[in-house]
């Protein structure tokens, strides 16, 4: 059976896009006093933050990332919510005895506080944040610091995501894993959609957290009959 599920965390397990175009909206209005179509942020979602300030404000990254996370995180109580079937799908999964671990391009601080909010911080037997790794997705050093977490040498693991670069990590971890098969399952339901992720070729597409749980049955039903 499957041996652990490993979860993004924007856009995956609690939907915070709109948090995170408005903080950078925010951000750059801050330090340039230009104003920019909101939706025109979009193409930073699931990218590092870091990242994205070194591209949006290159004289200010630094100084940058304070004011996009005080903001960010001011608007968390009123914003950000679980996706639909998420408490449900990872009570069922720890029920089921699979091991669950985050895998997140965001620093620890503004992970936890998400999690905390929702109250989902307490599910998971690990968790890899920005600082965990030198590279990050779609680089497969973060998939590899959760194993490793999580103690799984061999076996079967299922990398969730909404990004592109979720799924282009699953295939690059799974490309150096020797003993330990890597799927990958693109979030469908968040901001990237169906479309872009679909080019991405990963092993399943979810409409929804809890199809999670279709794809642990049809993993079992093809392991029954091998």
């Amino acid at each position: 059976m499957l041996d652990a599920v490993l979860f993004d965390l924007d856009g995956t397990l609690i939907d915070t896009t709109q948090a995170i175009l408005m903080s950078l909206e925010h951000t750059l209005w801050y330090f340039t006093g230009e104003k920019r179509e909101r939706e025109r942020f979009r193409k930073y979602l699931g990218v590092p933050l870091d990242e994205v300030l070194r591209d949006l404000v290159p004289d200010h990254a630094e100084e940058a990332r304070n004011v996009y996370v005080e903001h960010n995180l001011s608007m968390h109580d009123e914003m950000v919510k679980t996706f639909p079937g998420t408490v449900e799908t990872l009570e069922e999964l720890r029920r089921r005895k699979i091991k669950l671990a985050i895998v997140t391009s965001k620093r620890r601080r503004s992970a936890i506080f998400g999690l905390e909010t929702t109250g989902l911080l307490g599910f998971f037997n690990a968790m890899v944040f920005y600082e965990d790794t030198t590279r990050h997705k779609p680089e497969p050093d973060p998939i590899l610091r959760a194993l490793d977490l999580l103690g799984i040498r061999k076996g079967s693991v299922l990398m969730v995501g909404d990004s592109i670069y979720d799924i282009r990590a699953a295939k690059n971890a799974g490309a150096v894993l020797k003993e330990v098969v890597v799927k990958s399952a693109g979030a469908a339901y968040g901001p990237t959609g169906r479309d872009v992720l679909s080019k991405e070729n990963p092993d399943y597409i979810l409409d929804s957290v809890s199809q999670v749980l279709s794809v642990l049955e049809s993993w079992d039903a093809q392991r029954s009959h091998t």
